[in-house]
C-alpha cells in the first residue's frame, strides 16, 4: 500500500500520511 502512494503522486505522499492516520483510528474501530 505504502509503495502504491510513494508510485502514484509525490504530492500523494503528504495526504497518504494523513490517511495513514485516520487508518490507525479505524483499525480499533
Amino acid at each position: 500500500m505504502a509503495s502504491r502512494g510513494f508510485g502514484s503522486s509525490k504530492r500523494n505522499k503528504k495526504k497518504m500520511k494523513k490517511k495513514k492516520k485516520k487508518k490507525k483510528k479505524k483499525k480499533p474501530d
